[in-house]
């Protein structure tokens, strides 16, 4: 009985006669059934809710209508000879077929990649190309499928809230890789303004309201897809910058 509460309640039946002591035993075994239910059920609905958030997320944007859009622009500035608008276009079409990635939850961290470094190029587009990014990611690692929409929004907090606060808005953002014992770790280092100890410690304790898709939303996926061991970790110094490495299954 000691051990239900620390194993979610999966337990082996006790059995322990007919007696009063049966009978209770008997209550218990019910008992600890029905909570592990309730354990599973809870665990399966907090999935679907964030998938479904997902799907509202990707839903906001008429596919059909932003791509038709993107492509008239995209022709009207190759037919006015303007490249910067061209060039704009067809890399927000890019971006936003990504995103949405025809419905596919599970994508490849090339895939994922591309993403970021498309975001990127937008965001150089907007700022005079104070972005310098560097993918440090072994070419067999490619490959690995991850869950979709990870890698960009903790790029996109990097270059937000912490290289375009920096007194000159530069900065570099460095993404690496590497897989061991079964773990698969992405690594994202900005030389940004950084956090404090409080700050760090608030990042993944509650909902971010102000952090755009937010990394508690982000690292609440990551460990109800794939577990506990997965997730998000973070450091940071003041004034140097903040590193986030991002643990998945490695699963090719």
């Amino acid at each position: 009985m000691k051990e239900a509460g620390s194993k979610n309640f999966i337990i082996e039946p006790l059995k322990n006669g007919e007696d009063e002591i049966g009978e209770l035993t008997d209550s218990f075994n019910s008992m600890a059934g029905k909570i592990n239910g309730l354990l599973d059920e809870q665990y399966r609905l907090g999935y679907e809710i964030k998938n479904l958030e997902l799907k509202v997320l990707q839903s906001l944007i008429n596919p059909h209508f932003l791509y038709n859009t993107l492509d008239m622009i995209y022709w009207l500035a190759v037919k006015n000879k303007v490249p910067a608008i061209e060039n704009a276009a067809k890399s927000l079409g890019r971006f936003y077929n990504l995103s949405l990635g025809h419905g596919e939850d599970i994508v490849t961290l090339e895939k994922e990649l591309t993403h970021v470094s498309t975001y990127v190029n937008i965001q150089n587009m907007r700022f005079e190309d104070k972005i310098k990014l560097v993918v440090d990611v072994p070419d067999e690692l490619y490959s690995c499928r991850i869950i979709k929409i990870v890698l960009q929004p903790l790029v996109e907090n990097a270059i937000l809230h912490g290289i375009y606060e920096k007194e000159d808005s530069r900065g570099t953002i460095t993404i690496s890789g590497d897989a061991s014992d079964g773990i698969l770790q992405i690594t994202i280092e900005d030389d940004g303004v950084g956090m404090n100890t409080e700050h760090l410690s608030a990042l993944l304790s509650t909902p971010g309201e102000n952090r755009g898709y937010g990394v508690w939303n982000i690292n609440e996926r990551i460990r109800l897809t794939y577990g506990e061991p997965y997730g998000l970790q973070f450091t940071s110094t003041p004034n140097a910058g903040t590193c986030v490495f991002v643990k998945f299954p490695f699963e090719k």
